[in-house]
């Protein structure tokens, strides 16, 4: 009787920790041989000048379900592992695995899935971090991080294989800039998988071959000339960065000021990125204007008769004449002081590039100003007799930014570690509330702007929610964060993969 009553118990934990948590569970992975594949390519004229789709479940049922797009080639965390170690089994020994390996995570970050135009949230506080920090909630839901995410978000990649333990990276403040230093064989090769910069890896000398031709953090710090504009990292043949020069970029590794090692590698959350969509409820996706966003998401006029100016456009010229290192430094040092000065402007970018490819007008007055959008998935959920309980009956993997209702009401309990302690956060909402992160917006680039100092952000991360209900008949609008460069619908091709059969699918029109 003892051991029928300990084997119920343990079907009872197991289905516990599947129903009630799975969002952040290590190990757990849906299982895709189970799974329905509904292909869909939106290619038809309807789609051509969208701008975005709604996602409908229609059906009476709840519907769970992840998006697949063959761009990425992953999907889920096994599908992403998988990714990261495609064509190590031709290779010999471990250092060039490891090395393939890291090359692999570069595609994946130092692409045009990230921009580096402002931070969308920042906390050192546990809890949150380890929410933040889990691979593929740092792919699928974030964007426009900064470099010392990106550092850190590789080192979270790596180590999710066989082939590196978290005492393998090494991470260095720089001037103006942060990068990554990861043990290869004997030694910590360089590394730098910011995508809002040139550099990757650099080596000692023209050798090919073993990890030691490969140079470590001092090596370029104490020798700036190994670093060659011939070696910086190229997207599919095309630079990202085109206005980072090999001087500015070379001027960043003038000091390094300290090292620190990460300790909670190993501390994050796992996530799974399914979707639970619960009956009549639609999602809305909007489109990127990339031609917006490639244009750092700035509009800059200058005041042609600024006494200031004027000497910033004179060093411009004798740069023009010379075209020297030195020169093409001192007209990037004024113009960014200029600008950080009046406007609050901080980009890390070559300015030049903004002299040399027309971003930059004349005018009777200087100003700067934002033509950043903010991409946010809506959710429209309206309820019937029956209450809807957040991960159980409806779930959305990505951070929640607003709730508005219009009847009814909603009930989300969260905890989170803070300066006190562990701290259970509870909201009842009947009207709208917003949970903004830290620095979402850009900095608003007008003269009398004060841009906000950095501060922690003790706010809970809302991620789903994971935790409360849905009122029965409530009528709401969810609003989350979203990377639209990885829900790349714009692309118009990508798969549903139902975690249940294909006898219930969602609808899909432009919007």
């Amino acid at each position: 009787m003892s051991e029928i009553l300990i084997r119920l118990l343990l079907v009872m934990a197991s289905f516990f920790c599947f129903v009630i948590h799975p969002l952040f569970s290590q190990n757990l992975s849906p299982s895709v041989a189970a799974s329905c594949i509904q292909k869909t390519c939106l290619n038809d004229s309807s789609f051509s000048n969208a701008d975005g789709l709604k996602i409908s479940n229609e059906t009476d049922s709840l519907i769970t379900l992840m998006f697949d797009f063959e761009k990425h080639g992953f999907f889920d965390e096994s599908t992403l592992i998988d990714r990261i170690l495609k064509d190590i089994d031709t290779l010999e020994t471990e250092e060039e695995k490891q090395l393939q390996i890291l090359d692999n995570i570069a595609a994946l970050i130092k692409s045009p899935n990230h921009r580096n135009f402002h931070l969308l949230f920042v906390s050192n506080e546990p809890g949150i971090r380890r929410k933040m920090y889990s691979p593929m909630v740092m792919l699928t839901s974030f964007y426009d991080m900064q470099c010392h995410h990106f550092q850190r978000l590789a080192a979270q990649i790596a180590v999710l294989t066989p082939y590196f333990e978290k005492e393998d990276f090494e991470n260095y403040y720089m001037v103006r800039h942060n990068v990554l230093g990861v043990r290869i064989g004997n030694k910590f090769v360089f590394h730098d998988f910011d995508p809002g910069q040139p550099g990757y890896r650099f080596r000692l000398n023209d050798s090919t071959g073993r990890n030691n031709v490969y140079a470590g953090i001092y090596d370029l710090s104490e020798n700036r000339e190994l670093i060659s504009d011939n070696q910086f990292y190229l997207y599919k043949n095309k630079s990202l960065c085109p206005w980072i020069s090999q001087a500015y970029y070379k001027s960043s590794f003038e000091k390094v000021y300290r090292k620190v090692i990460y300790n909670d590698l190993n501390s994050v959350f796992g996530f799974i990125p399914q979707w639970t969509i619960p009956p009549k409820a639609a999602l809305t996706f909007n489109f990127p204007d990339t031609t917006e966003l490639i244009q750092f998401g700035v509009q800059i006029q200058l005041n042609r008769n600024d006494s200031v100016l004027t000497e910033i456009f004179k060093a411009y010229d004798v740069y023009a004449q010379s075209k020297s290192e030195d020169d093409s430094l001192i007209v990037c040092n004024l113009f960014h002081n200029y600008l950080k000065t009046n406007f609050h402007f901080e980009y890390d970018i070559n300015y030049l590039y903004l002299f040399n490819n027309g971003l930059i007008s004349l005018g009777d007055s200087s100003f700067a100003e934002p033509i950043l959008k903010n991409f946010l998935l809506k959710v429209d959920v309206e309820t019937g007799a029956d209450t809807l309980f957040f991960l159980k009956d409806f779930f959305i993997p990505l951070p929640l930014h607003k709730v508005i209702i219009e009847k009814g009401g909603i009930y989300i309990q969260e905890q989170e570690f803070t300066r006190t302690g562990l701290q259970k956060f509870e909201y009842e909402i009947t009207d709208s509330l917003s949970f903004d992160l830290y620095n979402l917006q850009p900095p608003i680039f007008t003269s009398d702007s004060i841009r906000k100092p950095f501060t922690f952000n003790d706010k809970p991360l809302i991620f789903g929610p994971s935790d409360g209900y849905i009122k029965p008949h409530t009528k709401s609008s969810l609003y989350f964060y979203y990377n639209p460069f990885y829900y790349s619908f714009q692309d118009r091709t990508f798969n549903i993969r139902y975690i249940s059969t294909c006898d219930k699918k969602v609808t899909i029109r432009p919007e």
